[in-house]
């Protein structure tokens, strides 16, 4: 059963047994995101287009950090993939 993508329980999932499978999808998915949203800002956007997309790839960064900062279970270090 594939887990909602929506699913903001991202303690528990992290800290399922396949924590580190879920984590490396969701780094995976974020990595891509912020691969389309760096070619947008590259591509030439009107000033509207490029506050909005730029904003978009803020948060995607930010959230990345925040999954590479959460600690693997049984332990006080980040993960890392």
């Amino acid at each position: 059963m594939r887990s909602n993508p929506l699913d903001l329980d991202l303690p528990k999932r992290l800290a399922a047994p396949d924590g580190q499978a879920s984590r490396e999808r969701l780094r995976d998915s974020l990595e891509q995101v912020q691969s389309s949203l760096r070619a947008a800002v590259r591509g030439g956007l009107s000033r509207e287009q490029f506050a909005t997309e730029y904003s978009l790839l803020d948060a995607v960064t930010a959230a990345r950090e925040v999954l590479d900062a959460f600690s693997c279970p049984g332990t006080t270090t980040a993960c890392s993939s």
